[in-house]
């Protein structure tokens, strides 16, 4: 049966009478994209609060000092049950909620670079101890016998050569700073050696030239100690050293690093987990 309709306020009085209507009418008007708008935003907003909980929950896990915000924001979210009575309070309450929002963006930012400068930390260290127990693998192509230095010797390398003079206290503090210092046998003609070593995650040319330079005050340190206090480091070195090498430890070498490292005659190892040697 057809009812007749000649204007809205008819329309509305036959959807009032048939509301079963409604439907239809909407899929006739409405697109397919317009009828899904509401399943979507619920997913949207689903994943948006899936998400916030694992934000939350790094951040409680990784700083203790945002409790007192997290627990304020908490509030505030169930204070927004309260304003939904009133569209008046719930305008006002966006602006405070959107400050809110604004500061906890901030502060979880901060943090978040505060633990991704903590975890190249923690990785840098590890990498560091892990290369320094292999040095023999990076180095064996070139040097035998691969001894690295304990610290303690390397200050009592370091106290004799201040102490006859043959370099600065400067000095003695910029080879003091080296990641590994190691002595060993040169390969081909047997000679003593003396070798400074630099771990990187990713290698710059100032690491090169660090390297190159805490080489060469090795050499000049274990020279004047061994010429001048035989007894106090024979073991280590059983005759004057007479050369000095450089090694880079990395992950990442750029080409015009590995460039400045040929033309300066440093040595590069790709650090692989402890393994594999380039240059």
């Amino acid at each position: 049966m057809s009812i007749p309709i000649h204007s809205s306020d008819e329309l509305l009085a036959a959807l009032r009478e048939h509301p079963e209507w409604k439907d239809a009418i909407r899929r006739e008007i409405l697109t397919e994209e317009l009828l899904a708008l509401p399943d979507k935003f619920e997913k949207v907003e689903r994943e948006r609060k899936e998400e916030q909980e694992h934000i939350w929950e790094a951040i409680r896990e990784t700083n203790a000092t945002l409790k007192a915000f997290i627990e304020s924001t908490r509030a505030f979210q169930r204070s927004m049950e309260e304003f939904r009575s009133s569209m008046e309070e719930f305008r006002s309450s966006m602006e405070e909620f959107r400050s809110s929002m604004l500061v906890f963006k901030d502060a979880t930012e901060k943090r978040l670079r505060r633990i991704e400068l903590d975890l190249d930390e923690l990785s840098g260290k590890s990498m560091e101890l892990d290369a320094t127990k292999k040095l023999g693998n990076y180095l064996r192509s070139k040097v035998r016998r691969v001894r690295a230095v304990d610290r303690d010797l390397v200050n009592g390398i370091i106290d004799l050569a201040l102490d006859l003079g043959a370099f600065s206290e400067k000095e003695g503090e910029e080879l003091g700073e080296a990641d590994a210092l190691v002595v060993g046998k040169d390969r081909e003609t047997g000679a003593m050696v003396c070798v400074a070593v630099e771990v990187s995650r990713t290698v710059h040319k100032a690491d090169v030239e660090r390297a190159e330079k805490r080489a060469q005050l090795f050499l000049k340190a274990s020279q004047a100690a061994t010429r001048t206090e035989p007894s106090e480091i024979g073991r280590l070195f059983p005759s004057v050293p007479s050369k000095a090498l450089a090694l880079v430890v990395g992950k990442f070498i750029p080409d015009l690093v590995r460039q400045e490292a040929e033309r300066r005659g440093v040595l590069l190892a790709k650090y692989q987990d402890g393994y594999g040697a380039d240059g």
